[in-house]
């Protein structure tokens, strides 16, 4: 993770790039897989959590197809994290995906 955002050129080197609202509370957040759905535990492993401050955070995503050419094979996602005043007014809702449309 990384805090701000990142610079121009790694937005356009990234094949692809999401950018999110959050609101952290409790100081907790939880980074989960699409798959962890299948086999849903409530307990988030302790390697998938980070802590940050209370409050609003603008998130932005980058990565790119690994060298395998098969997504999520060691695909590294570079996460920046920047707090903001207030949430975000999102252009959608719900789980969003960083690969596709």
């Amino acid at each position: 993770m990384r805090e701000g955002y990142p610079d121009d050129q790694t937005l356009l080197d990234a094949e692809f790039r999401l950018r999110l609202g959050l609101h952290v509370v409790d100081g907790i957040v939880c980074f989960r897989d699409l798959y962890d759905l299948t086999d849903w535990d409530p307990a988030c492993p302790d390697a998938q959590q980070a802590e940050l401050a209370n409050g609003y955070y603008e998130v932005t995503l980058c990565s790119s197809t690994p060298p395998s050419g098969v997504l999520g094979d060691g695909q590294v996602i570079l996460v920046y994290l920047q707090r903001v005043a207030a949430m975000l007014d999102l252009a959608r809702q719900g789980v969003p995906t960083l690969v596709g449309s």
